[in-house]
């Protein structure tokens, strides 16, 4: 559960649904609001869309998740994992039969390696 909301960019959520652990990173959208990132790559609004994308019923994001132990490194310019480190990523995902990444489509990325819309 998350108590304290002054999330900021960067931090990792986890959170646990069926046995299963999932994980999000806090991103700075587009326009300055924060975004929730799953390890598929997809981005929601608010921590309560991303849980309830996990769980596909109406979740309360804030009991969901949890802030992780070990602060992750926001992706900014620059920074960004490659084509290859992600290829690689969802590869051993897929061998270990990671249920989200192994079925995650490609996302495709802007000259600045931000994620553009799926289409």
């Amino acid at each position: 559960m998350i108590e304290d909301r002054n999330i900021k960019p960067g931090q990792r959520l986890v959170g646990r649904y069926h046995k299963q652990e999932y994980h999000a990173i806090v991103v700075e959208g587009p326009t300055g609001g924060l975004r929730y990132r799953l390890d598929d790559g997809r981005e929601f609004g608010s921590p309560s869309a991303a849980g309830t994308a996990i769980t596909g019923k109406a979740s309360n994001g804030w009991a969901f998740w949890s802030l992780a132990e070990a602060p992750a490194h926001a992706p900014e310019e620059g920074n960004c994992p490659t084509e290859d480190e992600m290829a690689e990523e969802a590869r051993l995902a897929a061998e270990a039969g990671h249920p989200v990444l192994a079925e995650a489509p490609a996302r495709q990325r802007d000259a600045q390696g931000h994620y553009l819309p799926r289409s």
